[in-house]
C-alpha cells in the first residue's frame, strides 16, 4: 500500500528489519502504527536510501516512540540534494505534530 505525500508516492510499509531498501537517491520516513493510522517519527533523505537508513543515528529514538512496530516508506527521486532537502523540510514543517526523531533544522540566520 503506497502513501501519497506532497505529490510523491511513497512505497511501503516495509518492516524496518528484513527489507532491503534501494541504493538510489530519495526520501524515506520511519513510522509506527497509532490510533488506526500511522505516526511519522522522522523524515530523512540521502543519495543512497539504503545507506542513509542503515547508518541513521535515530534508531534508539524510533524504538522509544514505537507504539506498535516500526515501518519504513520510501520514494526514489532523481533530483539534486538541495531539492530533496527542500522537499523533506516542507514535509516536516507541514506535519500538524512535531516529529520526535529528526535532527534539528538550523536556519542560516
Amino acid at each position: 500500500m503506497a502513501i501519497v505525500m506532497d505529490k510523491m508516492i511513497f512505497e511501503g510499509p516495509f518492516e524496518i528489519d528484513g527489507h532491503e531498501l534501494p541504493n538510489s537517491s530519495g526520501i524515506y520516513f520511519v513510522s509506527t502504527k497509532s490510533a488506526g493510522g500511522i505516526k511519522i517519527l522522522g523524515i530523512y533523505d540521502g543519495d543512497d536510501i539504503a545507506a542513509s537508513f542503515r547508518f541513521n543515528g535515530n534508531r534508539q529514538c524510533w524504538k522509544k516512540y514505537s507504539d506498535d512496530g516500526l515501518t519504513v516508506y520510501y520514494v526514489i527521486t532523481n533530483t539534486s540534494k538541495e531539492k530533496r532537502e527542500a522537499a523533506r523540510y516542507k514535509m516536516i514543517n507541514d506535519r500538524f505534530y512535531t516529529l520526535p526523531c529528526i535532527d534539528p533544522i538550523s536556519d542560516d540566520f
